[in-house]
């Protein structure tokens, strides 16, 4: 725990020295493969993804050797945490963990410290909604993955909530119409309360769009056809993923250039990428302590209303 928490203040070096410790510190194996899959998640939050993928095997085949049946109490969290890293790593792999957690015959002894405890409840809604969504399940992982945030944010667990903001914004389901409403409240909060910590790596160079002069000012519907354009869309595609008519995704194009005085979509994705900004998604370079200065939240990103901002 106090190596995430060095993670959500930048500081690398401590979180994976924390991360040793705690697996000098494992008593048995099954906190073994719990410590083993935290420290690929650690490894993976500062884009050493090659250190991630070691690990999250080393935890996996530790896990594939042990009697689950066995494990006591909080013990069995491990094979929700190695979930969850293997989600992106190894999605079969995934599977597999998760499927022995909800098959385990043990039951939590009330005495222990995630008995009855909605943090279980929204973990395993969480790791249920990746896997969901790695399957193809894609409306059942919705459901699971604001499950997760609706009991992580009235817990006030701020982190969490927000990783489960950016996946439901990564749970696209089609023939859906689909908003930015997920990532830009995502934003707003790691702007707010995370500057330096891994989750400013989560969203990568767009997270750069608040600042952008010209990207803050555009409407939320037009920034999120910019997206979509960096992400590789063409405007039939983004008009069939917002459920709007082309000529309406077009005229959006078209006003988007302007804003970036340009002419055509591809001057518009040089330009982009000239001011730094790109997609929403992992990005290894992208060093959350390069600028100590703290944020400032875009007028668009403040005008949201009240009651969105509170559900969030």
């Amino acid at each position: 725990m106090e190596a995430w928490q060095c993670a959500h203040d930048g500081n690398r070096a401590v979180a994976f020295r924390l991360g040793r410790r705690a697996s000098e510190l494992a008593p048995n194996g099954y906190w073994y493969v719990w410590v083993t899959a935290t420290r690929a998640a650690l490894a993976k939050a500062f884009g050493n993804t090659d250190a991630a993928r070691e690990y999250a095997a080393e935890a996996a085949e530790r896990a594939s050797m042990l009697d689950w049946d066995r494990a006591v109490g909080d013990e069995t969290m491990a094979l929700l945490v190695l979930t969850e890293v293997l989600a992106d790593l190894d999605p079969p792999r995934a599977t597999e963990m998760f499927s022995r957690y909800e098959h385990l015959a043990t039951t939590y002894d009330p005495l222990l410290v995630f008995y009855d405890d909605p943090r279980l409840v929204a973990y395993i809604s969480y790791t249920r909604g990746l896997v969901r969504r790695v399957n193809g399940e894609l409306r059942q992982a919705r459901h699971d993955l604001l499950k997760a945030y609706n009991l992580y944010n009235d817990l006030g667990c701020l982190w969490r909530a927000t990783l489960c903001l950016i996946e439901l914004d990564a749970t696209r389901v089609p023939d859906e119409p689909h908003s930015d409403f997920y990532l830009e409240t995502a934003a707003l909060i790691i702007r707010e309360h995370f500057p330096r910590s891994f989750l400013v790596r989560r969203l990568g160079r767009w997270l750069r769009a608040y600042d952008d002069p010209i990207v803050a000012n555009l409407s939320p519907s037009k920034r999120e056809v910019l997206r979509h354009l960096l992400e590789g869309y063409v405007p039939k595609d983004i008009a069939r993923l917002k459920c709007l008519a082309e000529g309406t995704v077009r005229n959006h194009i078209c006003e988007i250039e302007a804003a970036f005085d340009v002419h055509s979509i591809q001057e518009l994705l040089v330009a982009c990428y000239r001011r730094g900004l790109g997609v929403a998604a992992w990005s290894d370079e992208f060093d959350p302590t390069a600028n100590n200065a703290p944020p400032t939240l875009p007028a668009a990103i403040k005008a949201l209303p009240a009651a969105r901002r509170a559900s969030s």
